[in-house]
């Protein structure tokens, strides 16, 4: 017998062993996850330390006929974190069906307290004539969706 076919039949033997004992119904696990939990699992707790209320739409310095829409700065207290809950801090527009949020994972930010901002947006002095008031949400998103704040502020015009 020729050493080489031996070789190769051992060889495919340890695959062939290999792939069973790992697959689905295998007794062995080979440590696939990443580490991290799927987003929008898990509990925290969170405590709102500083309420938003501030949404304004300010004149563009540079003479341009935009207006820039921005809005204060929430901050929270994040502490007993389990999996990865998410947080959601959300500003709508309804007259215009504008909406958007910025979200942070808790699973990889951790505990401790942090200010959540929403980017400052950009829009046409004729898209948000009509707007009067904005719609302010935070939302913990996890095992269960609990709304921490929601209030309609008046938007600060120039």
């Amino acid at each position: 017998m020729r050493v080489d076919r031996v070789a190769a039949g051992v060889a495919v033997v340890c695959i062939l062993g290999l792939t069973l004992a790992t697959g689905p119904v295998g007794p062995l696990e080979i440590g696939t996850e990443s580490g991290f939990e799927d987003p929008g699992t898990g509990t925290a707790t969170v405590e709102v330390v500083s309420e938003p209320g501030t949404v304004a739409l300010e004149q563009s310095e540079d003479g341009q006929d935009i207006l820039y829409l921005s809005v204060s700065t929430a901050r929270v207290t994040v502490s007993n974190v389990t999996g990865n809950p998410l947080l959601s801090y959300q500003i709508a527009l309804d007259e215009t069906g504008f909406a958007t949020d910025k979200i942070t994972s808790l699973g990889q930010t951790g505990e401790g307290e942090f200010e959540l901002e929403i980017d400052r947006r950009t829009f046409r002095p004729q898209d948000v004539a009509d707007v009067t008031e904005a719609e302010l949400t935070l939302t913990l998103r996890g095992d269960e969706q609990v709304t921490l704040f929601e209030q309609v502020v008046p938007v600060e015009r120039p």
